[in-house]
């Protein structure tokens, strides 16, 4: 566990991060409970509708690359966040770091790549 003094609370307060945790755990239990849930509701509005056993395989690909990919960010993070003699870094704000580049220039970059696998399987 990483101890960061808080300059909001004060040089004498300390809080802390951990990565994996009771309260972390419970909130990627409740945020994959979400987003399985939206994937329930989101097939009952689509048109056609795929049937149950091809609907679980599609979501089944989605939740193990997002899982590998969440356990990635989190080994990077805790490497990356490893305090030594010389750096105290903060695995949270790594984490958060990798999140938001994974969900922003990551989602960019598949999307180029679809762009052109499209383009190359029209030729």
């Amino acid at each position: 566990m990483n101890n960061i003094i808080d300059p909001v609370l004060g040089s004498n307060e300390v809080m802390s991060c951990r990565l994996v945790g009771g309260f972390s755990i419970f909130v990627q239990v409740l945020v994959g409970t979400l987003g399985f849930s939206t994937l329930i509701i989101k097939r009952y509005f689509e048109q056609p509708r795929r049937s149950w056993l091809i609907w679980g395989f599609d979501v089944s690909k989605q939740m193990i690359s997002g899982s590998i990919m969440h356990m990635c960010n989190l080994l990077v993070s805790a490497l990356s966040g490893a305090s030594t003699a010389e750096n105290a870094t903060n695995p949270c704000a790594w984490y958060v770091l990798n999140l938001t580049l994974d969900c922003t220039i990551g989602v960019a970059f598949i999307a180029g790549y679809l762009k052109l696998f499209e383009a190359l399987a029209m030729r």
